[in-house]
């Protein structure tokens, strides 16, 4: 997969992809920078619900998770703040800087929908048939 376009002097754009929960940081945000940089120190808000927070500490999967002092244009990584739900981080959210904000989020991400998945299995192996024409039906 090639880099995103993005210059790293342009308003910082990242995608949040995933989160987690650690008792000690609390929740850790994974992203992958679009276009801009993210650094340790940096304050950064989310454009969806303007929550803005400080970016405590910064990492790369290497592949473990190891820190790092700063993400540029392509870079995967995580960011841990201060927020202390789940609920707090919405996947798909598009992070910017506090201070020098983008004009939009980014394009496409659709929320995920929730769905429940259902697996039916007949206890006998001879019910397999049987079982097959009742579903079509």
């Amino acid at each position: 997969m090639p880099p995103p376009p993005g210059q790293p002097d342009q308003p910082l754009r990242a995608l949040v992809f995933d989160s987690k929960y650690d008792s000690y940081r609390g929740v850790i945000i994974y992203i992958r920078v679009m276009e801009g940089t993210i650094a340790t120190g940096d304050m950064v808000k989310f454009m969806r619900d303007g929550g803005q927070h400080e970016v405590l500490q910064l990492g790369q999967f290497r592949p473990t998770m190891t820190v790092c002092d700063q993400l540029g244009p392509g870079q995967v990584g995580y960011l841990v703040t201060r927020i202390k739900e789940l609920g707090g981080v919405r996947v798909g959210e598009t992070v910017t800087g506090a201070s020098q904000t983008a004009d939009e989020p980014l394009p496409g991400y659709q929320e995920p929908q929730q769905m429940v998945f259902c697996g039916m299995y007949p206890t006998q192996a001879t019910d397999f048939e049987t079982l097959r024409e009742e579903l079509q039906n």
